[in-house]
């Protein structure tokens, strides 16, 4: 079954899908397989999507509503490759995958 990664925002408009195309450049660049969606919860507000990992660009999710990691991501709107929360991101994959 393949790993999968959702990106969650809503308010970020386009951003939510530029930051998702930058994720998933970086993960695929470092030999990860893995399936990347993204939700817009502004829209369509639901439950969490059933998911490996779940990047949130804005506190949609807590860890009370899902048992799926979730890292928040909202660093990234303002610096694609901010250190810290790309760190966290590679972290998490490989620790739920391998490297």
């Amino acid at each position: 079954m393949e790993y999968q990664i959702v990106v969650v925002g809503g308010w970020c408009g386009n951003l939510l899908f530029i930051v998702a195309e930058h994720i998933k450049e970086r993960l695929q660049n470092a030999g990860f397989s893995f399936s990347l969606t993204t939700k817009n919860v502004w829209e369509n507000y639901s439950v969490p999507p059933a998911c490996d990992l779940i990047l949130q660009l804005m506190p949609a999710y807590s860890k009370q509503d899902t048992d799926s990691p979730i890292i928040n991501i909202r660093r990234l709107l303002v610096e694609r490759d901010d250190p810290e929360t790309m760190k966290l991101i590679f972290n998490q994959v490989k620790l739920d995958i391998g490297s």
